[in-house]
């Protein structure tokens, strides 16, 4: 599914305003392949690229990026060099961009951390795009949230030291209005790659009412499209089209309907053992990729296609043939799947169906 829009012909999108990115997940990026750590900042650093331009392309108003915080100065110097060569690289480019891209940028953290030369490039950045209308791009740098209301709350104690606010004045809006982000609406989403579930320390003020959305992705492999199987059956489905399937699609792995995913989280939430990790899958539907394409095609009419694969589809493959899991702890705490894997997928047709 597509985090942006609708994936309806003819239907009427329905954008989020403001959106915050944490991006997560260089390092274990490059770990997998086997890679120095600045391999996956610099694939890291394209995907901002090419998602920034898509957000703008779309009409998103407002994206907030979450690219260095005030705990990554802990982190090896090495790593710490790559980095701002990379920022100063990529503001160096982002200078060409902006001519042709409607994009404001500005920078969210405290600035005077970086060198001179970087400080020098942030201000020609934001002074090249200050006058466009387009989408406005937040970067955050060198930046946390605690310490951004930190800063607010300062400001606010001088403020009154001198008489120019009423401490009876003193409210949610006076703090706001002396955050990075003052004068721009909350974001509607946080969207966290990775498989990390927490904020760390990103826009603790402004996302009281946001929707946390963490994904099992890592930042360099992030795309507008949400590209695993069984998304790509649902979308084929959606438009009516015949499933193409590249593999025999014989690996197997569990599968489970959110409503049931939800009933096991609350299960485990009352009835749990406290610091005990249980699986949540629905066992009766352990079946094949083959047989997910099958079932969801047959909902609308269509059939599973196979073709040849190119070599650069092969290598993108998922070499696991069976991943499934244990659900017994789950069961001794007395939950029980109650959707099975044929009524799950047509739910979700029929509620993506449904969608105005």
């Amino acid at each position: 599914m597509n985090w942006f829009k609708s994936s309806r012909k003819n239907e009427k999108r329905c954008l989020p305003e403001h959106i915050g990115i944490i991006m997560d997940g260089n390092g274990r990026w490059a770990k997998k392949r086997s890679l120095p750590r600045s391999a996956g900042h610099k694939v890291g650093a394209e995907t901002f690229r090419k998602i920034t331009k898509y957000c703008s392309k779309i009409g998103i108003k407002y994206l907030t990026v979450y690219a260095f915080s005030t705990e990554n100065w802990k982190r090896p110097n090495d790593e710490i060099s790559f980095l701002m060569k990379l920022f100063e690289q990529y503001l160096n480019e982002a200078l060409k961009d902006f001519q042709q891209e409607n994009i404001k940028v500005r920078f969210l953290g405290d600035k005077s951390g970086f060198s001179k030369n970087l400080q020098r490039l942030i201000d020609e950045v934001e002074s090249a795009s200050k006058n466009k209308t387009g989408m406005i791009l937040n970067i955050a740098m060198n930046y946390g949230g605690r310490d951004e209301i930190v800063k607010a709350v300062k400001e606010i104690a001088f403020d009154a030291k001198f008489g120019n606010i009423d401490i009876e004045k003193i409210n949610e809006k006076a703090i706001s209005e002396r955050l990075y982000t003052a004068k721009q609406p909350d974001p509607d989403f946080i969207i966290r790659p990775s498989g990390e579930f927490r904020l760390s320390n990103f826009l603790l003020w402004q996302s009281a009412y946001s929707e946390l959305i963490f994904m099992n992705v890592l930042w360099p492999d992030f795309s507008e499209n949400d590209n695993r199987v069984y998304a790509q059956f649902i979308r084929n489905a959606l438009r009516g089209e015949d499933i193409v399937m590249k593999s025999t699609g014989s690996q197997f792995r569990s599968w489970s309907y959110v409503v049931d995913c939800a009933s096991a989280i609350l299960y485990i939430l009352l009835k749990g053992k406290n610091g005990e990790a249980y699986n949540i899958a629905d066992e009766a539907s352990n079946i094949s990729i083959r047989e997910l394409a099958e079932i969801t095609a047959s909902m609308v009419g269509r059939k599973v296609v196979m073709e040849v694969p190119d070599e650069t589809e092969r290598k993108g493959y998922n070499p696991v043939s069976k991943s499934v899991y244990s659900v017994e702890k789950l069961k001794t705490l007395g939950w029980q799947p109650v959707t099975s894997i044929k009524d799950g997928i047509r739910k979700t047709i029929n509620h993506l169906q449904s969608k105005p």
